[in-house]
């Protein structure tokens, strides 16, 4: 398993899951794309959800222009993942 930090343009998750899944690097928890094994490292993981965070995002407000930057921390339930895959 491999902790990447991806900067996309578009905003659109799915295309990170589709393009990750076609090099054979699907996302922890994505079962659209991960198939049957993405089932059990879910399940060893205890993850109910895709390992995806946004930790920044930055747009153009439509009525002011100015430009919103906000960031977010990794939630807990992502750094509990990580903690447990050091583990191993």
């Amino acid at each position: 398993m491999t902790y990447l930090k991806i900067q996309i343009f578009t905003g659109r998750t799915h295309q990170i899951r589709a393009q990750l899944a076609e090099i054979h690097h699907p996302v922890i928890g994505d079962l659209l794309y991960g198939g049957k094994l993405m089932r059990k490292i879910n399940d060893s993981l205890n993850i109910s959800r895709q390992f995806l965070h946004a930790a920044e995002i930055e747009f153009e407000h439509p009525n002011t222009n100015k430009i919103i930057k906000l960031e977010s921390e990794l939630p807990d339930d992502l750094k509990n993942v990580i903690k447990q895959l050091k583990e191993l």
